[in-house]
């Protein structure tokens, strides 16, 4: 497992080529990389690459995904009927 983006990226042949390969610019790369972590919208591509590489893919704590909220935290959605979906499973 990698201990760190850097290490990921050098399995996958070093950041330049890792850029060219997700049509960015290699500073645009750095700059993630300096950061510590991907934008999440990379996550596909990078496991494809070390795919493609034979290489371990990358944890996903390496990348900006959004965290799932709490329940409580969740704004309140509803179903086709208009109302939340607690209150559809109550009145069943």
């Amino acid at each position: 497992m990698y201990e760190n983006p850097k290490q990921f990226l050098d399995a996958l042949g070093g950041y330049r080529s890792v850029a060219m390969r997700l049509g960015k610019g290699s500073t645009t790369l750095h700059g993630y990389l300096t950061a510590g972590r991907f934008p999440a919208r990379f996550f596909d591509a990078m496991v494809k690459l070390s795919r493609e590489k034979g290489a371990l893919p990358p944890p996903d704590h390496f990348f900006t995904f959004d965290p799932l909220l709490p329940i409580s935290a969740a704004p309140l959605l509803t179903c086709q009927t208009g109302a939340h979906p607690d209150q559809n499973e109550r009145a069943a």
